[in-house]
């Protein structure tokens, strides 16, 4: 209560940007009484706001919680397809997104809907087209339109008995027919009209897994359980397994000694030839991706590791200003990707005499058409040539081995996206060092702990 308490700030919107500008009622205050929040300032408070909010009562909370606390020592853990077959997508409209996107998740939350993940999206029609919508056939073209004319924020939400209990928290399309069936719902507070309905969902969860890759690609193979049920296996999608990429932590080198015995000169190798670089870009979805998987595909392009990753953006400065000379585009697109995730493929040709960079030429400017927006957000970069390759192979794919031959010029771009333990004996301060430096410290630790007889 007192941490909410110091959250919110000072009554007055003026005296908590004095104490702390990053209040919420410094932020987002306009005066004493329009001061944005109101925190439970004690239990007394907290008890009285839940018994009137949400007609929780604290004694009948505690003992129901002590109840269903003994049943869970009776269940076995949910395997992970069904904890999956209890989640369901929600995607909040434009307008709603815009005016009511906080209200909506609140309300979800309040009706003890657990929000998974969640995302900002703008998407244009094409992939809205690839959904599958509970919409009568005669309002699905215009739902399809409305819902790339705008952000969406799409929730991943989780409760027992998922889709009934949706059925029954958004309510009927129509909000007028809502307002009447279903007052509480959804779309009877939030919803304008049968198209501008506040929100869209899964109805099943057939639905759910068909839809839930557009917006979440880290849920793609979420059919993989942890107990490989033979039935699990069946029920894969041949598209799914199609695109199993492995990534840069499941594959060993490409080239040189895997194993750690090898020295120093060995750990450097020259570059294997007909690699380059790709970088996906934020905006991209998932079911973008995988058309992009399949025009590589037809273009005997070989996608060898992935990696999703989020880098700094004075680092993609660097990365960026390999190929653009325009400072100004270089600045908004670094900007662009350091917001979010980015998904760096490291790809070859699968024919031994074919130009990669020849082949990329060709395909690239085809993908920003189809899934650019503008300048800054293109869908896609590459590496254009063999020397940018060489120049920032090794800052997303650490593992490559060091695609740098000895006599190649150390990497204009930082080394990033590396996690090291602290130990006892070592400490790197936070910074940016070459991969040369990296590679000669790294070397001195090993002879030094070498001669001390720690291996």
């Amino acid at each position: 209560i007192n941490e909410l308490i110091d959250l919110c700030g000072n009554d007055d919107p003026q005296k908590a940007a004095q104490d702390n500008a990053n209040s919420l009622r410094a932020m987002f205050g306009e005066s004493v009484v329009q001061n944005a929040v109101y925190p439970a300032k004690n239990q007394y408070e907290v008890d009285e706001f839940n018994r009137a909010f949400f007609g929780v009562d604290r004694e009948m909370q505690s003992l129901r919680a002590s109840y269903q606390q003994q049943q869970q020592q009776h269940q076995r853990p949910l395997s992970t397809r069904e904890r999956h077959q209890q989640q369901s997508l929600v995607v909040i409209k434009p307008n709603a997104a815009q005016t009511y996107g906080d209200a909506i998740r609140a309300h979800l939350i309040g009706q003890k809907f657990e929000i998974v993940q969640q995302k900002v999206f703008n998407l244009n029609a094409f992939v809205y087209s690839n959904m599958i919508f509970d919409v009568d056939e005669n309002f699905r073209q215009r739902s399809i339109e409305y819902m790339a004319s705008g952000a969406v924020i799409a929730l991943i939400v989780q409760k027992q008995n998922v889709y009934a209990e949706l059925q029954k928290v958004v309510g009927d399309r129509d909000p007028e027919i809502a307002a009447q069936q279903q007052p509480e719902s959804i779309r009877a507070n939030y919803g304008e009209d049968v198209v501008k309905n506040a929100v869209e969902f899964a109805v099943d969860y057939a639905t759910f897994k068909r839809n839930i890759p557009t917006f979440f690609f880290d849920a793609v193979n979420m059919e993989t359980d942890n107990e490989n049920d033979d039935d699990d296996d069946d029920g894969r999608d041949e598209a799914e397994e199609r695109h199993v990429i492995p990534t840069d932590d499941e594959l060993m080198p490409l080239s040189g000694n895997s194993s750690g015995s090898q020295d120093a000169d060995e750990t450097i190798v020259a570059a294997p030839e007909g690699h380059a670089i790709v970088i996906i870009k934020p905006h991209v979805s998932s079911f973008q991706i995988e058309t992009i998987q399949d025009m590589f595909a037809d273009h005997n392009i070989e996608i060898k590791r992935q990696k999703p990753i989020n880098m700094p953006f004075e680092s993609l400065k660097e990365v960026l200003s390999l190929e653009y000379h325009d400072e100004s585009l270089v600045q908004l697109m670094a900007k662009d990707l350091a917001s979010d995730e980015i998904l760096v493929w490291l790809v070859r040709s699968r024919e031994a005499s074919a130009d990669i960079f020849a082949v990329l030429s060709q395909l690239v400017p085809f993908i920003r058409q189809k899934f650019g927006i503008n300048q800054v957000r293109d869908a896609i970069h590459v590496t254009t040539t063999r020397d940018n390759f060489l120049a920032v192979a090794d800052e997303f794919f650490f593992a490559f081995g060091g695609v740098r031959s000895r006599s190649s010029p150390p990497a204009k771009t930082p080394v990033v996206n590396y996690r090291m333990v602290p130990s006892k004996s070592t400490h790197l301060a936070a910074g940016t060092i070459s991969n040369e430096q990296f590679f000669e410290h790294a070397e001195n630790i090993a002879n030094d702990n070498n001669n001390d007889g720690n291996g």
